[in-house]
Order: C-alpha cells, then sequence, then structure tokens
C-alpha cells in the first residue's frame, strides 16, 4: 500500500485549496469539514491501488461498483460490520470522486461486471454513505453525523469536485501536466 500524500505536500494543498474555493465559495457548501474530506479524498485516490483496496473474499481487487456492494453485503451477512462499514465507505468515496472528476467516464462505463444486475452509481453511493452514517456506536459514533451530511449533500459534493477538474485542466505550471492529461 502506499503512503499518504504528507499534510503539507503541494498536491494536497492545491487539491485543498480548490476543494475549499469551490465547495464553499462556488457551491455555496457551509461545511469546510466536507471540503477538506474532499481534499483529502483527492490526495488518497492519486494512489491507484487505494481506489482498489476493497478486496473479495480471495483477494482479488474490485473495481467494480456491483462487486463491491456484494462483498459489503457479504461482510455484513457474516457479522464483519466494520470491514462492512469500510467497503460502504468506500464506496461512497469511489463514486464521489469518478462523478466528480471523471463525469463522461461515469456516463459511459458506469456499469457493472454481473449479469441481471443495475447500479445507479449516484444513488449507491449516497445510500452507502447514509449505511455508514448508521454506524452509531463505539468508535464510529462521532462520524456517523459526517457521513450522514455526506449523504445529504453528496450531488454538491459532486458538483464541487467538478469544478476542481476544471480548475485543474487550467492549471498552466507544468509540474500539474500529468493532472490535465489524467482529466482528459
Amino acid at each position: 500500500m502506499a503512503l499518504p500524500v504528507p499534510e503539507h505536500h503541494p498536491l494536497r494543498v492545491l487539491f485543498s485549496t480548490l476543494c475549499r474555493k469551490n465547495v464553499l465559495g462556488v457551491v455555496r457548501l457551509e461545511r469546510p469539514d466536507i471540503a477538506d474530506y474532499l481534499g483529502g479524498l483527492l490526495s488518497r485516490f492519486v494512489h491507484v491501488d487505494e481506489l482498489r483496496r476493497v478486496r473479495d473474499a480471495l483477494g482479488r481487487p474490485l473495481e467494480d461498483v456491483g462487486e463491491m456492494l456484494l462483498e459489503a453485503d457479504r461482510q455484513e451477512r457474516t457479522g464483519s460490520f466494520q470491514p462492512a462499514r469500510e467497503i460502504r465507505r468506500h464506496i461512497g468515496d469511489f463514486v464521489l470522486f469518478f462523478l466528480g472528476m471523471f463525469p463522461e467516464w461515469v456516463q459511459t462505463h458506469a456499469s457493472t461486471r454481473l449479469p441481471g444486475m443495475y447500479v445507479e452509481w449516484s444513488k449507491e453511493g449516497k445510500r452507502s454513505y447514509r449505511i455508514v452514517s448508521e454506524f452509531r456506536f463505539g468508535p464510529f459514533e462521532r462520524e456517523a453525523p459526517f457521513y450522514a451530511a455526506l449523504a445529504d449533500h453528496f450531488e454538491a459534493c459532486a458538483v464541487g469536485l467538478n469544478l476542481v477538474r476544471d480548475d485543474l485542466r487550467q492549471l498552466g505550471d507544468p509540474r500539474y501536466a500529468w493532472i490535465r492529461e489524467a482529466l482528459e
């Protein structure tokens, strides 16, 4: 697993600044904690292995939202609530990331490889955060209201990330050329 992007790394600062500018200033979502979470989300997903962190029972990385949902259900059925919660949180993050940063890709590729299963990404991302917010016990009690807020403001968060994407495309600094290329 890759090391997290350090807090004061220029890339993390860039993501945080753009998320705050767009989520707080343009979208007008008065939740600095959500803007900061989105900046952290972008920093985490710089490492592709973070996108593939959910694994099935055989240890294979899951990149398909339908497969992730089935794995979360499997964990819940076996009473493994903490792994199920983490998978649900990842589904919310994964969907939000792709809806905000790569919406065109979602429109053309967001289906599941599972026959007979239809996954509406936006609905499942929002629903996954809502399920995470229902874990109101032990160490999760304090975080529960935050994930409820993410579910409540899911669409606004996606719009904020889409605006961040637009800002990243306009960066003239050659150090960020790889970001522009990834977004196109």
